[in-house]
């Protein structure tokens, strides 16, 4: 598989610059002898002591001149106020800002006697393990008590600026070439601090960690089958999409160094969304724009909790957005099929009569083909009407439905407990339909309820065959449902149940 993952290292501030034709005056010159005098005599000290302001020119003739003094190895940045010393290089072309990092490696992740050198490629997994932002500037780096909270200062804001620095080191120090070679980025720092900038945008380092999970992913399932991916590609980034997911951030390496990014997951930037994260990369990245052209919803990927349903200030779990639209795409999806138009009352009723539970199990929803089980379970309790109606009360594409009216009964399978009390009785919804359905019989056959005589006659017109052919109301709505399941099939069944619970018939 092709490497996409950019091996780029992020620039900082505004990059080395020097002033290479600065003229010392005669009186600077002094002023550099007098430093001098007394730098051999009191050490650093007696330059804080003056604290004058050098540029980084005079700074750098000082250093030069103390070089075969007890001050050997010192640097313009270990002269408090140095001017724009951290945009500097020495005469190497060496920036100043990398020199004093490097100080800051050798103090701090040297050889010891338990630890490896930071050279190595075990010292430097000690370097990516303990590094922190807060040691890195306050902690001296050298004999001269030299610290780095100036420089921070100098380039902030600029997130990673400790990681930046040191992958600096890496990148221009040939006695770090095992390490350059083993490949390292800012998301290999155990704490590696921000992800975001401060318009909520993931940085370039929090992107191309993403995209390392995503390149790592498809290269476990390369080895797994023996085949060869281009993520880029719709069809071979399909094959993954069911591998991305919340575990994989917490389990799947990035990196030569065992590195996993649960931490981007976790960070205030995702909020523990896997969802979230792969979708953020796939929206910025333009090796996905393949990706982006077909659509992908956050359904597409293993759902995490609280995409279905969430709770409401009272504890109570209820519907997302995403679940109802979800259905939306559903029913739209069917009407395609169907060649109908779902938010129209004709279009509806033929789309109504496929709307089961089969239908959110087995039905691809777009080009991923994802199902909506998970949807219907966590959102609706497995209600087919439940998810329906909550769309189409809400939705105002639907609005001609609402007019019309309609009720889970009117839907193929009503929802459990439906006809039914918890005592097992029929319910009043049941009671409901067999009245709509006796004022049908009586109204087609001229008959009156309210005598004994017309209540014997009705019965006769109670039965499954009949009940199959009722349509009770615009969208094909029969009894034969609510006579079976409450009344077993029987019409004595239904009129002692209306007679004994109050309904006005014989």
């Amino acid at each position: 598989m092709r490497d996409v993952v950019s091996s780029e290292l992020p620039a900082i501030g505004r990059g080395p610059s020097r002033d290479v034709f600065e003229v010392l005056m005669p009186s600077h010159d002094d002023m550099i002898e007098t430093l001098e005098h007394e730098m051999r005599r009191g050490g650093v000290d007696a330059f804080k002591f003056r604290n004058p302001r050098l540029t980084l020119a005079q700074a750098e003739r000082l250093c030069e001149r103390l070089q075969d003094s007890e001050l050997h190895g010192i640097y313009p940045f270990d002269l408090p106020g140095t001017q724009k010393v951290w945009e500097g290089v020495d005469h190497r072309g060496v920036s100043y800002r990398q020199i004093a990092t490097r100080q800051y490696l050798e103090r701090h992740y040297g050889s010891s006697e338990t630890d490896a050198d930071f050279r190595s490629i075990e010292g430097f997994r000690r370097v990516l393990r303990e590094f922190t932002y807060s040691h890195f500037t306050s902690e001296p780096i050298n004999r001269f008590g030299t610290r780095l909270a100036g420089m921070a200062q100098y380039f902030a804001p600029a997130p990673h600026l400790g990681q930046t620095c040191v992958l600096e080191v890496v990148h221009g120090d040939p006695e770090l070439s095992e390490v350059r070679a083993f490949g390292v980025s800012v998301a290999d720092f155990t704490y590696s601090g921000e992800y975001s900038d401060k318009s909520g945008a993931p940085l370039p380092s929090t992107l191309s960690a993403l995209k390392s999970l995503v390149c790592s992913i498809a290269g476990i399932y390369e080895e797994e089958t023996g085949t060869t991916l281009d993520i880029r590609r719709p069809e071979d980034f399909a094959k993954i999409l069911p591998r991305l997911t919340r575990t994989a951030f917490s389990t799947v390496p990035v990196s030569n160094w065992g590195t996993t990014i649960d931490g981007i997951l976790d960070s205030v930037l995702y909020r523990s969304d896997a969802p979230s994260a792969y979708l953020d990369l796939i929206s910025r990245d333009e090796d996905f724009v393949a990706i982006r052209k077909i659509g992908i919803r956050e359904w597409d990927f293993q759902s995490p909790n609280e995409t279905w349903s969430i709770r409401n200030a009272s504890g109570v779990l209820e519907p997302t957005e995403l679940a109802r639209e979800f259905t939306g795409t559903l029913i739209k999806q069917l009407g395609e099929k169907l060649g109908v138009d779902p938010t129209s009352p004709m279009g509806f009723r033929e789309v109504l009569a496929r709307l089961k539970t089969d239908t959110y199990q087995k039905t691809k929803v777009g080009f991923w083909g994802t199902t909506g089980m998970s949807c219907l379970r966590q959102a609706y309790g497995g209600s087919v009407s439940a998810a329906v109606l909550d769309l189409i009360s809400t939705a105002p594409q639907y609005f001609q439905i609402r007019l019309i009216g309609i009720l889970p009964e009117d839907f193929p399978r009503a929802p459990n407990n439906y006809w039914k009390d918890p005592a097992g009785n029929p319910s009043a919804n049941a009671r409901r339909i067999m009245l709509r359905w006796l004022a049908m019989i009586a109204r087609d056959q001229g008959l009156d309820l309210e005598t004994e005589e017309g209540v014997v006659k009705a019965q006769k017109y109670i039965s499954p065959k009949r009940a199959r052919k009722a349509e009770l109301n615009f969208w094909g709505t029969t009894p034969f449902g609510v006579l079976q399941s409450a009344y077993d099939g029987e019409s004595k069944s239904v009129i002692d149940d209306l007679r004994s619970n109050g309904s006005k018939i014989g």
